[in-house]
């Protein structure tokens, strides 16, 4: 009878589908309280499957209800998901998905036990490069029928999860409100649209039917987002944990004094989150730091960056180079100096930008911060900040860029002297006052910049006084620090150590070479763009050639005179102008 009336309230039978689709205002001749009942169980176990919070108003009052038949058997298939999961071995399904040699790298093998054992919330801190992302494809390769949702900043580290997933055979679907991907393993979802009511309806309708196994939030620093006028939407992620599934966070730069301060955010309490956390020192990149004096001339200090440039794509002829500015319209001038694509928040064909710039088409590339997330590009060889970095953590997370296939690499800011940005708050002032002394040193000496960097993300600087064994020294452990003044060659505080490594001619050599085949790129495309005018035009000449020799087959053998004199089809056809009967037709 239940399933009779949830037919009938649906539409489903010929008769209802007729005259009503659920239950009108007005109740019809007939119907009596116990119909009406049974129409209101059946709408509450929509509402329970949809996720609709009107039916947890109350819920006393249906503690006696009868419950549906899918919810037992998706509870079963549940539970014997978990019970797999927690009997698995992780080093079976890895080399299974991997290849026989594959072996976890760093804390994966202690975060995905924990993962797979339920525990929540799981929070892994895990240098750049050390495979954050194993972390939710592995259980979602090993165990199917229960849904991942990933939370993913950036379209250039969502089309690299996506890539990935598909790479080893796991179902993977971004996130459309118009499609929302019920089938997939992995949903891949930005922080704007999960915090969105069609993400949060499509969450309970996972948890209804019990195939939400978990959420997991990507480069989770971004909810420590101080910015409110940048993407701003990333700070209320705490509201998933609504959801009622296991969370778990990843990250690279998450500071100790951030701990408390996330967790507050997210709405964990401190004594039941499991963490794990490994050091985050990025040995291969060689830190570097220009200070230039206030007393530098305005047209001096521009020209620094674009020579800096030039000369790091002359030394890394085969690497790539990433440059960072705070703002897209230097970002767009310097793009438009060193004719390379400028990716900012409102570029247009951002993804495209960086596919050929990881498939090397591009080697260097101007960006805002919007790049400074996520971007898995192996060899990476320098990192240029011509700007004050806006914080220790937006620093640690874009110089950690490069140098991730373990090649000496190197990062370089270029500061002009004066207050980094103007500090709205005790917070921002503190951020400053970090980056200023990353930059400058303590009371304007300079110390090892490793000591900074470390002690701000692992609270490794009272252990430390210089660059160890087996890292790259940065300058100041070399002994080379460089400090542009008023009367200085500003040139010369960037070629020292270029110098070293290549002999002028030579780069001077390459340069020009480079700057040629430029020169040739730019011509092929014009050749390119040519060739598509000629086809265009072609294409139009045909069909302008077609539509003639359709016009002359419509009017073969017929009078065009008839035609004008309004005679019907009949008595055009059969004979021309020059027979027709008119006395038109012969004047013409």
């Amino acid at each position: 009878m239940a399933a009779l009336t949830a037919d009938e309230q649906a539409g489903h039978t010929a008769h209802v589908a007729g005259l009503i689709y659920a239950r009108e205002m007005m109740e019809q001749a007939g119907v009596v309280a116990s119909r009406r009942s049974q129409f209101r169980m059946s709408s509450i176990d929509w509402h329970r499957l949809l996720g609709v919070g009107s039916v947890q108003e109350d819920k006393d009052a249906y503690k006696k209800r009868k419950r549906a038949p899918y919810e037992d058997e998706a509870d079963e298939a549940r539970v014997d998901r978990w019970m797999r999961m927690r009997k698995m071995d992780t080093a079976t399904p890895l080399q299974r998905m991997m290849g026989e040699t594959a072996q976890f790298r760093g804390l994966q093998k202690e975060a995905i036990e924990a993962m797979v054992a339920g525990e929540s919330p799981v929070v892994a801190v895990m240098p750049t490069g050390a495979g954050k992302s194993m972390l939710f494809m592995l259980p979602a390769w090993a165990e199917q029928g229960g849904t991942t949702v990933v939370v993913v900043p950036l379209i250039a580290l969502r089309g690299d999860i996506h890539r990935r997933c598909q790479k080893v055979g796991i179902s993977c679907a971004e996130w459309e409100n118009r499609r929302p991907p019920d089938a997939a393993a992995v949903v891949l979802v930005t922080p704007e649209s999960a915090v969105k009511v069609e993400c949060t309806t499509f969450l309970n309708r996972m948890r209804a039917t019990r195939r939400l196994d978990r959420i997991v939030i990507d480069e989770c620093h971004i909810v420590l987002n101080r910015r409110y006028t940048f993407r701003k939407e990333m700070q209320p992620l705490g509201k998933l944990v609504g959801a009622e599934t296991q969370m778990v966070l990843l990250t690279a730069t998450l500071p100790p004094r951030e701990e408390d301060h996330l967790f507050r955010r997210m709405h964990f309490d401190r004594d039941e989150v499991k963490i794990f956390r490994a050091a985050t020192t990025r040995i291969t990149i060689s830190y570097r730091a220009i200070p230039i004096g206030k007393e530098v001339r305005k047209r001096a200090v521009e020209g620094i960056p674009s020579r800096m440039i030039q000369q790091k794509s002359t030394r890394y002829r085969t690497g790539k180079i990433v440059i960072y500015g705070n703002s897209v319209a230097k970002v767009k001038r310097l793009a438009q100096e060193v004719g390379c694509d400028a990716y900012h928040h409102d570029a247009a064909g951002k993804a495209s930008m960086v596919e050929a710039f990881m498939a090397g088409k591009q080697r260097m590339i101007v960006a805002t911060s919007a790049l400074g997330m996520g971007v898995d590009i192996a060899d990476i060889r320098c990192i240029i900040h011509v700007d004050w970095p806006f914080s220790m953590m937006d620093y640690a997370q874009e110089s950690g860029r490069a140098g991730r296939d373990g090649l000496p690499s190197e990062a370089v800011v270029i500061a002009h002297a004066g207050d980094p940005w103007r500090a709205e708050d005790q917070q921002t002032q503190a951020e400053q006052a970090m980056v200023r002394s990353y930059v400058e040193g303590p009371n304007g000496l300079a110390q090892c910049r490793r000591v900074v960097l470390d002690g701000y993300l692992d609270r490794r600087g009272s252990e430390r006084v210089r660059c160890e064994e087996g890292e790259e020294k940065c300058d100041v452990c070399r002994g080379n620090v460089d400090h542009v003044e008023e009367n200085e060659d500003v040139s010369d505080a960037s070629e020292a150590d270029d110098q070293e490594a290549d002999d002028q001619e030579a780069d001077d050599q390459e340069a020009e070479k480079e700057q040629q085949r430029q020169v040739f790129r730019q011509q092929e495309r014009e050749r390119q763009a040519a060739r598509q005018r000629l086809i265009e035009e072609r294409q139009q000449a045909f069909g302008e050639m077609e539509w003639l020799r359709r016009q002359l087959a419509l009017w073969s053998n017929r009078c065009g005179i008839c035609a004008a004199a309004g005679e019907g089809r009949e008595g055009q056809e059969g004979h021309d102008v020059r027979q027709c009967w008119r006395a038109e037709s012969r004047q013409a």
